[in-house]
């Protein structure tokens, strides 16, 4: 019987990474990923990494073999969907100076992070243009389609850039490291409630790194009743 590994965890906690690492193991359909500002990118995902997105998606398929999935969403929201998948979250860090050095990585990582990917580029627009505006229809499909037409023209533009792009706010160096002091507030992480903590693997965000791949893949097998 097959069966879903979820790697859950907030943004930036190295999920891809962990993931790809698992999905190396030969229990699991192995996962494809690009090395891109020291930054893991998932290129072929089961799901088309929709778990990761702000919208909680419409299932539409499940797998025929066991694999590993980098989730945004954790036990509490993906079990009435997936009663059997076994789940692994990688918690925060909790320590400020620990916080502050996962800032610095996450800054350099995502809000610097750049692409020529069209496709890519769209998809970081949609994403937080979604996050950061209300609207009706209408005037969602017009701005909507009048940024992503500019930003695919400017050279070298940053996800930060777009962060503030889509709030109207002009994307200069002083205003993108506002926006993510503002936003990367160490009070707005999501903690993992009881209920994940008592039904997944939970793995300290500080020794996802190096954490036992074997303590994970055993895990697997014991929770889906193969160990």
């Amino acid at each position: 019987m097959s069966n879903i590994l979820f790697v859950c965890y907030v943004h930036g906690c190295r999920g891809e990474f962990l993931s790809h690492k698992i999905a190396q193991q030969d229990i699991f359909k192995s996962l494809e990923a690009k090395v891109v500002a020291n930054r893991t990118i998932i290129t072929n995902d089961f799901f088309n990494k929709d778990f990761l997105k702000l919208k909680y998606p419409i299932i539409k398929r499940f797998p025929n073999e066991n694999i590993v999935v980098p989730s945004h969403y954790f036990y509490d929201e993906l079990i009435r969907d997936f009663p059997n998948a076994v789940f692994v979250a990688i918690d925060h860090p909790t320590d400020i100076d620990a916080f502050d050095a996962f800032n610095a990585f996450l800054y350099q990582r995502f809000w610097n992070y750049s692409t020529k990917d069209k496709l890519e580029l769209i998809g970081e627009v949609k994403e937080k243009y979604y996050m950061y505006n209300k609207f009706t229809n209408k005037e969602k499909d017009n701005k909507l389609e009048k940024i992503i037409y500019n930003v695919l023209k400017i050279k070298n533009i940053t996800f930060g850039d777009i962060v503030c792009i889509v709030q109207d706010i002009k994307p200069t160096e002083e205003n993108i490291k506002k926006l993510f002091i503002k936003i990367c507030n160490r009070r707005k992480l999501k903690k993992l409630s009881a209920l994940t903590r008592a039904k997944s693997l939970v793995i300290p965000y500080e020794e996802v790194k190096n954490f036992s791949i074997n303590t994970i893949v055993d895990y697997f097998k014991k929770c889906s009743g193969s160990l």
